[in-house]
């Protein structure tokens, strides 16, 4: 867990979350979750079966195309998440690949 809190810009106002790593249950790829102070905010990444390889899902992240723009350009700018250039689609929408600098987390 990383217990770092900072503030990202949500629906015109600062939103204050923390982030959370975890392991999806089907293939064991990475997860990471953001939390507020109200409980659960919102899901940084989401779990494309066969997107990612078994060492990329180790510490790679298709980001959710739910995210609002701005979390994610905090999370960039903070060094959490750094685009790699590649993505994948799955049904209709195309889902970013992320590497995710872990040692933030620990």
């Amino acid at each position: 867990m990383n217990t770092e809190k900072f503030n990202v810009p949500f629906f015109g106002k600062q939103e204050e979350i923390y982030l959370t790593t975890a392991n999806y249950a089907d293939n064991g790829n990475l997860s990471v979750r953001s939390i507020c102070a109200e409980g659960p905010f919102a899901s940084i990444s989401t779990n494309i079966v066969g997107a990612l390889s078994k060492e990329d899902g180790k510490d790679h992240i298709c980001l959710d195309h739910n995210l609002p723009h701005e979390v994610a350009r905090v999370l960039e700018e903070k060094g959490y998440i750094t685009p790699t250039g590649r993505s994948v689609t799955s049904g209709f929408v195309q889902f970013h690949i992320y590497k995710v600098d872990l040692t933030k987390f620990h």
